[in-house]
């Protein structure tokens, strides 16, 4: 019931009926907003209606919706799973069958037609084992490894190429450890025959581009971006290196921040070994190290006292990638010469001289076609040229007078 409120002592009649139409507005509002909610079936329908709600609705809603899309990967990773161990069952009745025309060819009852015969089931067989290793679910290729949308297995020369890359496709399951579901030819069936391995350590020298991200460390656990300490003559600053991304942004933030305090200081590349940071003081010594939670001063190796006259951090042991100059390589002879490779009976020779990264290099012998493919070798400092043709025997040479 409405009334009016007992602090108003003496109100004029508008007054009255303004406060009675507000208290009647209200309850309509209110009647309405119920009204809504029991059509609805929704206690909020606008943001507005209960901001804090709206918030905690929103989080709940995320969380479902990961859920779900988690379900529909399960789902679809059993489904990959399941026609790759189909087929895996396949090929391996393949092999049963392969097996026992084999035998079928030793001892008395064999002779040079019927081993001609059998020869042409052995064909069928491996046709069809191709065809297996090509299968495909929902466009995805089962033994291609990470690279689902290429045929993994094709002919060239007269031999069979593997085409696929990396160990397989992952998806997000919501666990911590991502899990492949395609698998590589490599693993299914040994599909790559052999590899020629880098020697020795190419040590590829640190260049004012070269990205943090490609850097190993001195520590050998790459590089961490935080704010370093740095004390000049007594005078402590803090640098903020979390906006760098190459060598030279790190030489620059930390130059420009010493400066205003010592402005003779230089922060540089070792112009001597090339892998390291050079720091040279202009007035006092100069000490660089980390706070309690962060390492990235030990990253860099700069973590250490350069007195007057200057010193050397650690080695930051930077890896091969396909940006990398060919000429940053250590005992490169630069521009690269001509090679010879040999695979399956046929021989090319291959003018590297045009090359000037990595990249280039890889494009000039996956061009020449002979199933020959060159790869940064996991550890990062060398080069491997891994025979794509199965069966067949690969060679890398220099042709005569060469040293490439």
């Amino acid at each position: 019931m409405t009334s009016i409120p007992s602090n108003i002592a003496r109100v004029p009649n508008l007054l009255t009926s303004q406060l009675m139409l507000g208290s009647i507005s209200r309850a309509n509002q209110d009647l309405f907003r119920a009204q809504v909610q029991m059509s609805s079936g929704l206690r909020i329908n606008r943001p507005s209606d209960d901001p804090i709600g709206t918030s905690t609705v929103s989080v709940l809603d995320d969380i479902i919706e990961r859920r779900d899309q988690h379900l529909r990967n399960l789902s679809h990773a059993d489904s990959v799973l399941g026609n790759v161990d189909a087929a895996l069952g396949d090929i391996s009745n393949l092999l049963i069958e392969a097996k026992g025309v084999a035998a079928s060819q030793i001892g008395i009852g064999s002779d040079s037609q019927t081993r001609d015969n059998q020869a042409k089931v052995i064909d069928a067989l491996l046709n069809e084992a191709v065809l297996i290793a090509n299968r495909k679910y929902q466009e995805l290729h089962l033994f291609a490894g990470t690279a689902t949308a290429r045929t993994p297995i094709v002919e060239l020369h007269q031999g069979l190429q593997y085409q696929g890359e990396g160990d397989g496709l992952t998806t997000d399951l919501g666990l911590t450890r991502k899990l492949p579901i395609t698998v590589s030819g490599v693993q299914a069936f040994g599909a790559v025959s052999s590899r020629v391995q880098g020697e020795r350590d190419l040590d590829p020298i640190v260049l004012p581009a070269t990205r943090l991200a490609d850097l190993n460390g001195a520590r050998g656990l790459g590089v961490s971006l935080a704010s370093v300490e740095v004390d000049v003559g007594g005078t402590d600053i803090t640098v903020d290196l979390t906006t760098a991304h190459t060598v030279q942004d790190v030489a620059d933030l930390l130059e420009a921040d010493i400066q205003l305090v010592d402005p003779a200081a230089v922060v540089r590349i070792d112009p001597v070994t090339q892998n390291r940071f050079e720091v040279i003081p202009g007035a006092a010594a100069i000490t660089i190290s980390d706070p309690a939670t962060d390492a990235t001063a030990a990253d860099l190796g700069l973590n250490m006292t350069f007195p007057l006259g200057g010193a050397t951090g650690g080695d930051l042991d930077p890896r091969i990638v396909p940006e990398t100059r060919l000429d940053s390589l250590a005992g490169v002879t630069f521009p690269l010469g001509t090679i010879k490779l040999s695979n399956v009976g046929q021989t090319r020779d291959l003018d590297l001289s045009s090359a000037v990264t990595v990249e280039d290099l890889v494009n000039l012998v996956e061009g020449i076609d002979l199933g020959i493919r060159v790869e940064i070798a996991e550890s990062g400092d060398r080069f491997d040229f891994v025979n794509e043709l199965s069966g067949g025997a690969m060679s890398v040479g220099e042709t005569a007078g060469g040293v490439t």
